[in-house]
């Protein structure tokens, strides 16, 4: 059968490598898609870690705070009481602030003024130190319904540090304004409490009043650039408070206070109005992540150059294959000229007998064309092989039937082909080779025919002469020992023809005992 040749190898190489291109492109996107999605959830745990750090410090200031507003409300009700007797006692005042100071955690003094704003009881006051002058005083003189009001930070007069003010009013005898008493944390205090919460470097968290101005920071690690008291904030913090005042996250860039991206969370105190804004960094947080996406970028790589690679081998394996296809083409190619060229007839029938290929000497020597023997034309029925008895013969008979049935070689078979038309047989001698597939199965026959009609006319001719000449004929053939003798030795003999083996060791048998050294000697 005739080999195609593959396709072309460019065309084949486009699509190859268009093919590799595409799979590493779904990979990439698949990959690409992948770390995405570990990316939105690292910042998803980065949010969720910020926005319960900012509610559990915000539930601890409450409570700090809830506790300094029970002791100054307890006070201010004592300070009313004492106020209520025409002898108010100093002494048992500042008795009492003193205690309360002591109950507190985190609280410097606890302090009282009177109407006008004079510091009367407390520890350490200096004579004539006026809060008149401060925001919570002014606050809770001037709004009789407030509560406890939380102030702004300042420098405080008495101790010359930075302090956070809890007050609340005191009412005198008649239910007018007779003062305040305060509270005061220093914002060192408040540094130190937040610089206990572990964090990583870079972390940070701010407390700022109602009004957003600052009342500390504590950025781990890293230098504070903000002072207190600054509304200063960066652009995504106010765009998030725009979105949502009382809670809400955002991230942070280069473009921050301290140019430290962070992942920010915050939350305002509904009772007290003060706002907590917790960061943790975003690099530290995202090392993991891109070690995967580093670890990623190496595996594409790795997967393009195998792809490559592949690609590369194949699109070789390809080339050889198709110089080995083209080889074998030449070469089959090749064989067929030869084939065609010989005087021999050869025909190569496939398993199920039916014709795979034959030259033109078969067609001449078998008396029908190539359409005929691939069977696409029809056969005169009066075609037929015969035996040397002129006898017709079987299909079952026909050499490439018998290497079929058998899987043996069928050698030097004597037949007659009757083509109808012709005058007279054509004598063939011919050969029967099955070949089998590398599983050991009939792959196919190979049937050659060489014309043997002059030999065989030859042998007729001299036969007829033999038989003529009335002489006894015989012909010893000293390698195979096989004697053929003509009719008339037999008949010399006093045997008809076929009823003596014509072998030497039967010869042998009939010399005379006293003539057969003689005999031998002379053979030899």
């Amino acid at each position: 059968m005739p080999v195609s040749r593959p396709p072309s190898l460019r065309k084949e190489s486009f699509f190859l490598y268009g093919g590799a291109v595409l799979v590493f492109l779904a990979v990439a996107l698949g990959a690409t898609l992948g770390m995405v999605q570990l990316r939105e959830a690292a910042m998803g745990q980065m949010h969720t870690t910020t926005r319960n750090l900012a509610t559990s410090i915000n539930q601890t200031l409450d409570g700090l705070i809830d506790t300094i507003d029970v002791a100054l409300l307890a006070t201010a009700d004592e300070i009313s009481r004492q106020y209520s007797s025409p002898n108010p006692d100093k002494n048992a005042i500042n008795d009492y602030l003193e205690r309360q100071t002591r109950r507190l955690p985190h609280v410097a003094h606890v302090r009282a003024t009177d109407a006008e704003g004079y510091v009367h009881f407390g520890p350490t006051v200096p004579p004539g130190t006026t809060m008149a002058d401060r925001e919570f005083f002014m606050r809770l003189r001037d709004a009789p319904e407030l509560g406890l009001y939380m102030a702004k930070p300042v420098i405080a007069k008495i101790s010359g540090k930075a302090v956070l003010t809890f007050a609340r009013r005191i009412r005198g005898p008649n239910g007018k304004f007779a003062g305040t008493v305060y509270a005061s944390i220093f914002v060192d205090e408040i540094e130190n409490m937040l610089k206990k919460i572990d964090m990583d470097v870079g972390g940070s968290i701010a407390l700022r009043d109602r009004d957003l101005g600052l009342i500390v920071r504590q950025s781990h690690g890293i230098s504070q650039p903000l002072a207190m008291g600054s509304t200063q904030l960066s652009g995504p913090f106010d765009t998030a408070l725009q979105r949502d005042y009382l809670s809400g996250s955002y991230q942070s860039d280069v473009n921050a206070s301290d140019q430290v991206p962070r992942v920010y969370s915050y939350i305002r105190s509904p009772k007290y109005g003060y706002l907590v804004n917790v960061g943790i960094p975003l690099e530290p947080q995202l090392q993991a992540w891109k070690k995967q996406v580093w670890m990623v970028c190496g595996l594409l790589a790795l997967f393009a150059a195998v792809l490559v690679a592949l690609a590369r081998q194949i699109i070789g394996s390809r080339r050889h294959l198709e110089g080995l296809v083209t080889n074998l083409g030449e070469s089959e190619q090749q064989h067929r000229e030869l084939l065609e060229s010989l005087h021999t007839g050869v025909v190569v029938h496939a398993p199920d007998t039916h014709i795979l290929f034959s030259n033109a000497a078969a067609s001449e020597l078998l008396g029908l064309t190539r359409d005929q023997m691939a069977g696409k034309t029809a056969i005169d029925p009066a075609w037929c092989f015969v035996d040397e008895l002129i006898q017709p013969l079987a299909p079952d008979q026909y050499p490439v039937s018998r290497a079929i049935n058998t899987l043996l070689p069928v050698d030097l078979m004597v037949l007659g082909v009757q083509v109808p038309g012709r005058n007279r047989l054509v004598w063939v001698q011919g050969s029967a080779f099955p070949e089998f597939d590398a599983k050991g199965q009939l792959k196919q026959v190979v049937v050659n025919f060489v014309d043997v009609t002059q030999r065989r006319e030859a042998d007729e001719r001299w036969r007829f002469a033999l038989e003529g000449s009335g002489d006894g004929v015989w012909d010893w053939n000293l390698e195979s020992g096989e004697v053929v003798c003509s009719r008339r030795y037999f008949e010399m003999l006093g045997h008809t023809d076929g009823k003596l083996t014509t072998s030497w060791k039967e010869w042998a048998q009939m010399v005379h005992p006293q003539d057969l050294d003689r005999v031998r000697h002379a053979a030899q």
